[in-house]
């Protein structure tokens, strides 16, 4: 985020895709299944340029292309958040009208303006349309269709 630039920090994210056989909520690193291992993968495969990755267990190709471009596109938008753009994405992530945001913003009043100003400059519009993208892609990968 923009706020955060003399921060520095080195951090990576490996998605996997996948079914998990066994989750613990005190243990998260004793949970199984191809989701942890995709996941682990991922990592595993980041160069040093690269802070997101995505696998899923699929024959699809063209398809594994498409996600993991949802995806490095999506971390491209959201890096440049200011601490504002993301409170407002963060809500409405969740569903909530511009108002309804505007009225729980916390720290000062805010109108529902500037909320809507502050998703337009973040690029809400993008990210909506790679969020939808995203969803059907793993949807279509995990039905098996090639």
């Amino acid at each position: 985020m923009k706020g955060l630039d003399n921060l520095k920090a080195d951090s990576r994210i490996g998605i996997g895709v996948g079914p998990v056989i066994a989750l613990s909520s005190e243990k998260i690193e004793t949970g199984d299944g191809a989701a942890f291992t995709l996941s682990g993968n991922s990592l595993d495969g980041l160069k040093k340029e690269k802070e997101i990755g995505i696998q899923i267990d699929s024959p699809n190709e063209i398809g594994k292309i498409a996600l993991n471009a949802t995806v490095v596109a999506a971390n491209h938008l959201v890096r440049g958040f200011t601490s504002s753009q993301a409170t407002a994405v963060g809500h409405a992530l969740k569903g909530w009208s511009h108002q309804k945001i505007a009225d729980v913003w916390k720290g000062r009043t805010i109108s529902r303006q500037s909320v809507t100003k502050h998703l337009k400059s973040a690029g809400w519009d993008v990210l909506e349309e790679q969020i939808r993208a995203f969803e059907k892609i793993v949807s279509m990968l995990t039905r098996g269709n090639d």
